[in-house]
């Protein structure tokens, strides 16, 4: 299994952790893991999607699950970040189990559909699929 730290309270700086709290306090789960869901934001955005569009997308592809993503953080060098590997632990911990499953459910629903949404250049399920990461991480729907 991973190489976490195995006690989150050496974080370096409790401002991390202050707002990893009032995040999770909000929705079970840190909107921060709303980076990994970018490239679907890019793409639903998108009218008609060209190459580039498509590219942008495959780059944010597979999504990470949760647990991954708040994971070990490796410095450039290959050496485990203790800092950030700590807070990430918190974060884990810290984070609403059911919500983490639907997060879960929905990056497998979304990574399996993403040679289906490129063909069709689907962009109105990417849409739908953008809606729910958002209400789910933010408690409600986007507004443009």
């Amino acid at each position: 299994m991973e190489n976490l730290p195995t006690e989150s309270k050496d974080i370096a700086n409790e401002s991390y952790r202050k707002n990893a709290d009032a995040s999770i306090e909000k929705t079970g789960l840190h909107a921060d893991a709303f980076n990994a869901w970018m490239g679907i934001m890019q793409f639903s955005r998108n009218q008609n999607p060209d190459d580039n569009a498509i590219k942008s997308l495959r780059t944010y592809f597979p999504i990470p699950k949760y647990g991954e993503r708040y994971g070990v953080y490796l410095n450039d060098d290959g050496t485990v970040n203790e800092r950030q590997s700590s807070l990430n632990l918190y974060i884990r911990n810290s984070s609403n189990p059911e919500k983490v499953r639907e997060y879960n459910d929905l990056a497998d629903e979304v990574n399996a559909d993403l040679e289906r949404m490129i063909m069709e250049k689907d962009t109105r399920k990417a849409a739908e699929y953008f809606q729910k990461i958002h209400k789910l991480l933010y408690g409600r729907e986007y507004a443009r």
